[in-house]
């Protein structure tokens, strides 16, 4: 009987030569040109490594160390296929070997020696290192265009041996341009038995549409595990193109970053917004942009899963055709790691591995995540040890038997693990960024109540109401801005800014505005921002200088406060658009703020480009028009932010050429107030937080609300935006632990102060409740919670 043919898993992407090598600084007198620093290695004995591996190879040697031949009776054939130059073949299988750690790996004794000579293609001994492979090598380039082809080759030189960590000094890549016409994927073809198809792209044009094409021709039904680190590379709409589905798609925080900028994915163990886009999209599925259904555009995956920096995870899967989950998976242990290469590479294959024996799908993906998750854990420790044990072995990792130091049978997912319908987890963020942001829930016998979608018409007694604070906070801390296009444009200026805080020396200023009447918060904005991104903070208005040379007074502050700090500086200047001595003061602004120049006692002067935040309460044709306005404008770089509710029409009437500060005020009420031209949903949800949060700060914790006094929140308009509310907040009353009612609002008709500050859109409504024998009348509450 012929021996029953093994089940493939191939491995297809970008091959790389890793080199790592460890070095400490050295101080020879005999020595010259020796430029920063003087370096010799720190590598011990002839056995040491100085290879790891990385894409392609990586797959194959942990997939391998996981003992995939002996799963569920299933032996798995592994099969490794990109491009190098075949004269490094040798080499790569030199690399890949699975025994004999000290003599499968390129070492400082070896590298003077030509490896065809040491370490024969065609060797026959019984020891040889090319017949302990797991796996089989294909290049699949043409065979008359190899001498075209390079081979990507890393070079990583680390400072530091038996320190508390390596730290990584100088990175050279040797990856020479790649041509696509040198391949033949014909070589690909007619392979028995293909189950799995393994795609690593590190970007170096190996994985192509035409090779996604030919695969999904000859492997239709195989199961498709993507690792990209590029953004939406365009290979991955073929699989859209032909509704084929991926079975797994993982990536890490770089590319999130990259993909989406700077946002908050969790608040303690509750994903935010920013995570279910994320996961949707990798899934294909439905997301909402502002309370809006939007399609994904993305291929879709049946399974994916983010690993984030901090080693905590997220994940989803609908494998089952079922209903999406989504899972929130903490990290594993606060224990510091000094050894932290190669983490998702681990994370991946884990996951990969546990579909193989055991199956991803939306009841098994929580576990899966946990799986991997504690195997990149374990695998972190064992080379952090062999670090601190002086083995230089732990750049290049411990591979054999990596995946089963867990058994996936044992894996149980811990307490602080969260698992979700995704619709259910939509349906929160949706409906607590409407109306008054209260989400009800319906008691269930089971003890997990039940979300209500339309809680409208639900009578009182059986459910349970809450309102999320910590929902209303965006990427900064505190910062109340519960949706719409304003979160929006502040999270991409925090992903903006934090592009710019990378730029050790930048070439010109960060430049942004924001417009808002006065009251609205442009100051506290600022301020949240310099606190997010640690910048020297320096506030200034325009309005409070009596002179040209208060103006210069700030620059001289600004440059002094940059030459004593390391940190970069952030400028905010308010009331941009008043005079000094009856001129404006953009024209003396227009140095400073761009090439950093100004004058002074007569020396020029110097500002290092930094973050200016002007503010403005006018609209930006007034800007315009104003002298140097428009040379001004031409030097905003970064948004132009409204804060307040106004749009641009709006805003231009209300400040009318020669209008009264009465006047003017009597306009913004107006169209504060007018119905056709009402605020939309979010924006009157934003209030309601305001004030909550306005309440936890001046009387807090706050736990409860009468659901009647947050009615009153969204029915209120601002005239003077958050220093009314802050005014209104100031005058409630007898609050003891924690609980508002109505008893504690104060009185708006009638109260001169506060008709000045607050506008009521119904007040025939307020009298109802909020008079006579309703005022005493307790009312049904809604708990806060302040923190997930």
């Amino acid at each position: 009987m012929l021996p029953q043919e093994k089940d493939k898993i191939l491995v297809i992407g970008d091959f790389f030569i890793d080199e790592n090598w460890l070095m400490a600084k050295t101080d020879n007198y005999h020595s010259t040109d020796v430029g920063d620093a003087h370096y010799n290695s720190q590598i011990k004995g002839p056995d040491s490594f100085v290879l790891s591996v990385c894409g392609v190879a990586n797959v194959l040697k942990v997939l391998s160390g996981g003992s995939l031949s002996k799963s569920r009776n299933t032996q798995y054939e592994i099969l490794g296929a990109g491009t190098w130059n075949p004269k490094d073949t040798a080499l790569m299988k030199r690399i890949l070997c699975t025994k004999k750690d000290n003599k499968r790996f390129m070492t400082p004794y070896t590298l003077t020696n030509n490896l065809l000579e040491v370490f024969p293609n065609d060797c026959k001994k019984k020891d040889c290192f090319n017949c302990k492979l797991h796996y089989k090598l294909i290049n699949f380039i043409h065979k008359d265009k190899s001498n075209k082809i390079s081979t990507n080759r890393i070079y990583r030189i680390y400072e530091g041996f038996g320190s508390d960590q390596p730290k990584l000094r100088y990175r050279f890549d040797w990856q020479m341009d790649f041509d696509a016409n040198c391949v033949d994927h014909q070589v690909l073809k007619n392979i028995p038995n293909v189950k799995a198809v393994v795609l690593v792209d590190h970007g170096k044009g190996v994985v192509t549409k035409e090779l996604i094409e030919f695969l999904l021709i000859n492997y239709s039904d195989a199961r498709y595990y993507v690792r990209t680190k590029l953004k939406f590379p365009p290979w991955l709409k073929v699989f859209k193109d032909k509704k084929k589905k991926l079975r797994l798609i993982v990536v890490d925080q770089q590319l999130v970053n990259h993909m989406y900028g700077v946002r908050t994915w969790k608040r303690s163990s509750s994903l935010c917004r920013a995570s279910l886009e994320l996961l949707g999209n990798l899934l294909g599925l439905s997301i909402y942009e502002h309370g809006i259904e939007k399609e994904s555009s993305f291929v879709g995956a049946e399974n994916t899963a983010v690993l984030f920096e901090d080693n905590w995870a997220i994940s989803g899967s609908l494998a089952n055709q079922g209903k999406a989950k989504v899972n929130y998976l903490p990290k594993y242990s606060d224990e510091k790691m000094v050894i932290r290469v190669g983490r998702t590479s681990i994370f991946f294959n884990s996951l990969i591995y546990w579909d193989l024996i055991k199956d991803l799908n939306e009841k098994t993906i929580a576990q899966a995540t946990e799986f991997a998750i504690r195997n990149m854990h374990l695998w972190m420790k064992k080379c952090s040890e062999a670090w601190n044990n002086e083995r230089p072995a732990a750049l290049s990792g411990p591979f054999e038997d990596v995946l089963s130091w867990n058994k996936p049978n044992s894996i149980k997912t811990r307490s602080g693990t969260i698992c979700e319908d995704y619709e259910t987890s939509w349906n929160k963020w949706n409906l607590s960024s409407t109306k008054d942001g209260v989400l009800t829930y319906k008691r269930a016998g089971s003890g997990k109540n039940i979300l209500i979608n339309s809680p409208q018409n639900i009578s009182s007694g059986s459910y349970i109401r809450e309102l999320h604070l910590w929902r209303s906070y965006g990427t900064l801390p505190k910062f109340v801005c519960p949706g719409g296009e304003k979160r929006s444009q502040i999270n991409d200026l925090v992903s903006s800014l934090n592009i710019f805080k990378k730029i050790k020396e930048p070439s010109v200023p960060f430049n942004c505005l924001f417009i808002a009447e006065s009251g609205w918060g442009k100051t506290y904005l600022a301020q949240c921002l310099s606190g997010y991104f640690d910048f020297d903070f320096l506030s200034y208005s325009i309005a409070q200088m009596a002179s040209a040379k208060e103006l210069i007074d700030t620059f001289k502050e600004i440059s002094s406060t940059q030459k004593r700090s390391r940190k970069k500086v952030l400028v905010f200047m308010d009331e941009i658009d008043a005079k000094i001595n009856a001129q404006t003061a953009l024209g003396l602004l227009l140095g400073p703020i761009w090439n950093g120049n100004f004058k002074s006692d007569g020396y020029t002067n110097k500002i290092d480009p930094c973050i200016w935040i002007f503010a403005c309460t006018k609209p930006l044709n007034n800007l315009r028009k104003l002298t140097k306005g428009r040379d001004f404008l031409s030097r905003i770089n970064g948004p132009i932010i409204n804060i307040d509710f106004l749009n641009n029409s709006i805003r231009e009437e209300i400040h009318e050429n020669h209008v009264t500060e009465k006047s003017r005020k009597e306009k913004l009420i107006n169209h504060l107030s007018s119905k056709p031209k009402l605020r939309s949903d979010d924006k009157k949800t934003e209030i309601v937080y305001q004030v909550v949060n306005l309440l936890n700060r001046q009387f807090g914790p706050i736990a409860e609300i009468d659901l009647t006094v947050l009615d009153l929140f969204y029915n209120i308009l601002p005239v003077n935006g958050v220093r009314s509310l802050q005014i209104f907040v100031s005058r409630f009353n007898n609050i003891t632990k924690g609980r508002i009612n109505k008893r504690n609002v104060p009185a708006l008709i009638d109260n001169k102060e506060l008709k000045e500050q607050i506008i009521l859109l119904d007040e025939k409504e307020y009298r109802r409740k909020f008079e006579g024998s309703n005022l005493e009348k307790d009312d049904e509450t809604v708990k806060i919670r302040l923190h997930t």
